[in-house]
């Protein structure tokens, strides 16, 4: 893919009122009025932290501030305080050749699974801080202030070193305490906010949260594309990416580069869009990013470790590859989905990692609903009964699938279903049909295709009344009248009530004859019903007058009374 539009600071939009407290915290430090010495902006997975903590880098720049962008990698965690040390004390020049490397600070943060007791804390703190007070003496009197701006803190828990939270926090307390002019702003992402120490933080910190995109400054978003790489989208496909994004810039800046990638000319319109919308609306990476199999194969094997870390010896040993892994590994990186550092491979994005995972689970979904799928049409191709096994795991996978909202998934099963009731019905397993088609309409009805539904409910009626299976007829007549209803097909409603209702009342008319009264009231209450709702008021008042004429039953009588009272005969409409 095309870097023209990820990850673009160019590109920054929004986030105004976190741009806002973040000039007015800058501002106060400056003038002293604030004593915190440190941040944390969090967000969930892909809503911009890393753009964010860029703009608030040019702001801090824009202040006179020195800054330093440090990004956390699976590598450099345990030099991380070391590092860290070391960069304060180049703030000053002259006083880093009093320091030797050991001088310096060359401890861990902290061996993992270290009990971060008070005592433990401060004697890791008083040797971060040796020798510091002469730096802040010097940053004083030539008024610098710096800040550092610290990215992907994610890894210290995805690495075991949990413990290096509190240090960092303890470090941005001392910062406060001593008033030194060194700021420290980092992100993390929520999920991991429970590593952080909670007490007090928000009277030692300042709290910087990203929530959704708005709809505005997606808008926003979209026109600065079009200006930067020169090019149009349609209003229409504007709305439909703002839609597709769900407020979540990641999203939205990956539809759009796709879309930007697979243009025709400058101008982006529906065809495009038509083009690419099944990849978008799926989040589907394996189309968006044209991954081979191998690819996808490396990929799959970094998603199954903790979080989206490997290391290259893992990967080389459990991958089982034809092709050359690094060859596979340049291009993954090429296509800036993966990071190698050293000994350690990861995603480029903890967002991208997620999405991979989501179209791993929906291929592994897809491919063991195929399989079952095809062990079902088996059988009934054989004219053999569905296997109720076999049935019950596709019902499982329906429900995962409609848990997940993958909706090409259900698509296909419902599809399939109808096919195989068609082969049910030559094989006259009425009952196993009924069951199949069933299911089929209610899948369609509940991903909202119900004019789908609605028309097989229909067909279904005819076929079932031809095969004389009133009861089977009835019940998808009546329900195709109210999925009519749903998709505002008011004829074909009235059609179908009144087909349904002639049914019904048929069946009470069998049972009128053999004097079975429950059974009588039963059926032409619901012709009665159904007639309503076909705006048959005729037919409903001679359905009264016949329970009337042919129940013995004295309260049902009555019953009939009362609803015959109830009709009001209007003129038919024109259709």
């Amino acid at each position: 893919m095309e870097n023209a539009i990820i990850s673009n600071i160019e590109l920054f939009t929004g986030r105004t009122d976190e741009i806002n407290r973040f000039r007015d915290f800058l501002t106060k430090i400056k003038t002293g009025s604030e004593e915190k010495r440190g941040g944390i902006l969090s967000s969930e997975r892909g809503m911009g932290k890393s753009l964010t903590l860029m703009k608030f880098q040019e702001l801090a720049q824009i202040e006179r501030f020195q800054t330093i962008y440090k990004t956390i990698t699976p590598g450099t965690v345990e030099s991380f305080f070391a590092d860290l040390k070391s960069q304060i004390v180049a703030l000053v020049p002259e006083k880093k050749k009093r320091f030797s490397k050991k001088a310096d600070f060359d401890m861990l943060p902290l061996p993992k699974g270290t009990t971060t007791t008070s005592e433990v804390l401060s004697e890791y703190i008083d040797e971060f801080f040796r020798g510091l007070d002469d730096v802040q003496e010097k940053l004083e009197s030539q008024k610098i202030w710096a800040m550092f701006l610290v990215d992907d803190t994610e890894f210290f828990a995805i690495r075991d070193f949990e413990n290096a939270y509190h240090i960092l926090i303890e470090i941005l307390k001392e910062l406060k305490e001593k008033k030194y002019n060194i700021i420290i702003i980092f992100s993390i992402t929520d999920e991991f906010m429970k590593y952080i120490p909670s007490q007090n933080l928000e009277s030692n910190l300042e709290m910087f949260s990203l929530g959704k995109m708005s709809s505005k400054e997606a808008e926003i978003f979209l026109k600065r594309v079009e200006t930067k790489n020169e090019i149009t989208i349609s209003k229409d496909v504007k709305e439909k990416l703002i839609r597709a994004g769900r407020g979540v810039p990641f999203v939205l800046t990956l539809a759009t580069s796709y879309l930007y990638e697979n243009r025709e000319n400058a101008s982006i319109e529906e065809n495009v869009w038509n083009k690419c919308k099944d990849a978008i609306l799926n989040e589907n990476i394996v189309d968006i990013f044209d991954l081979h199999d191998e690819e996808l194969k490396i990929l799959e094997n970094i998603a199954s470790r903790k979080e989206n870390l490997d290391t290259l010896s893992e990967l080389e040993a459990t991958s089982d590859l034809k092709n050359d892994i690094s060859t596979i590994l340049n291009d993954l990186q090429e296509k800036q989905l993966l990071v190698v550092e050293n000994t350690f491979v990861y995603f480029s994005s903890k967002f991208l990692f997620q999405t991979l995972k989501r179209t791993s689970e929906r291929l592994n979904i897809f491919g063991r609903a195929n399989i079952l799928l095809d062990l079902f049409k088996e059988s009934i191709g054989a004219g053999k009964r569905p296997d109720t096994p076999i049935k019950e795991k596709l019902d499982e996978l329906t429900n995962i699938a409609f848990a997940q909202r993958e909706t090409p998934i259900l698509t296909e099963i419902a599809e399939s279903y109808s096919t195989m009731g068609e082969a049910l019905m030559e094989h006259e397993m009425f009952y196993e049909a009924f069951v199949l088609f069933s299911n089929a309409t209610e899948i369609f009805e509940k991903i909202e295709d119900f004019e789908r539904a609605a028309l097989l409910c229909d067909e279904m009626a005819k076929r079932f009344s031809k095969a004389k299976k009133p009861y089977y007829a009835r019940k998808f007549l009546a329900n195709g009248s109210r999925l009519y209803d749903k998709i505002g097909s008011e004829w074909k409603r009235n059609a179908l009530s009144r087909n349904a209702a002639m049914l019904y009342e048929e069946a009470g008319d069998v049972y009128a004859a053999e004097s079975f009264d429950a059974f009588t009231r039963l059926f032409y209450r619901r012709a009665y019903s159904l007639y309503k709702t076909a705006n048959e008021g005729a037919r409903a008042k001679k359905v009264c007058q016949k329970a009337r004429e042919s129940i013995n039953n004295e309260l049902y009588r009555k019953e009939f009374d009362k609803l015959a009272k109830k009709i009001v005969i209007e003129p038919k409409k024109e259709n």
